[in-house]
């Protein structure tokens, strides 16, 4: 087998690895590139996951949402508006309900699964239990442009992209563009672990802020230059 520049101590060689990476750029599902390529499914899906950690890694090395420090501690306006606020203030949050925050900046997207530390807040807020100017005049608001409650599927322009709306109503955000092209996908990840869907995530990402650029060059580069692959 030959050497593998891309991967190290690569199981399959360069030329087929290439080839799962441009079947990847298809987005083909890994039980088709395993057919197309006759790899086990486990070998496809463990290096569908190499890739999807490079892409993890060059987004939030290019992403304006990092670093930052919304989980800072030192923080108490957050904590300070929910104690504030009665019902609220120790109210069970599940572990499971996940929020992916949204921003936008020169036409592209950028996300993440908000922390747990801002997420009962954001909750609260979006209920309609707490003021969204006292939240977004908080130091350790990351400036979100929408938030996706995970299990209803809804997104809901907040901050930036609730004002961009109301200044051109006809006119399409790249959030909610970003929420169009994305939103059956996620009903292919139901069971899927919070690690793994944070993947899939910047994946989505990914695809959208590059898809009038040759992807399956520029995926090469970064697996190449993704740390520890």
């Amino acid at each position: 087998m030959g050497k593998n520049k891309y991967i190290k101590n690569s199981k399959i060689s360069e030329a087929r690895f290439r080839s799962l990476v441009k079947l990847f750029v298809l987005d083909l599902t890994a039980t088709q590139i395993s057919a197309v390529l006759h790899l086990n499914r486990n070998t496809v899906n463990r290096y569908l996951l190499l890739i999807r950690r490079s892409i993890h890694w060059f987004s939030y090395k290019n992403s304006p949402l990092w670093p930052r420090s919304p989980r800072d501690e030192s923080d108490t306006c957050l904590r300070d508006i929910l104690q504030m606020k009665q019902g609220i203030k120790g109210r069970p949050l599940s572990a499971k309900t996940l929020l992916i925050g949204i921003r936008e900046s020169d036409s592209n997207v950028f996300t993440e699964l908000v922390h747990d530390s801002i997420k009962h807040l954001i909750l609260a807020a979006l209920r309609g239990k707490v003021d969204w100017t006292g939240v977004q005049g908080c130091p350790s608001w990351p400036g979100y442009w929408g938030l996706v409650h995970v299990k209803s599927k809804k997104l809901f322009l907040v901050g930036a992209g609730r004002k961009k709306k109301t200044a051109a109503k006809k006119t399409i955000t790249a959030t909610e563009h970003f929420w169009a092209m994305n939103k059956e996908r996620f009903a292919r990840l139901r069971g899927v672990k919070e690690n793994l869907f944070l993947f899939h995530l910047k994946e989505w990402e990914f695809r959208y802020n590059y898809r009038n650029e040759d992807i399956y060059k520029l995926l090469l580069k970064i697996i190449r230059n993704t740390p520890g692959l």
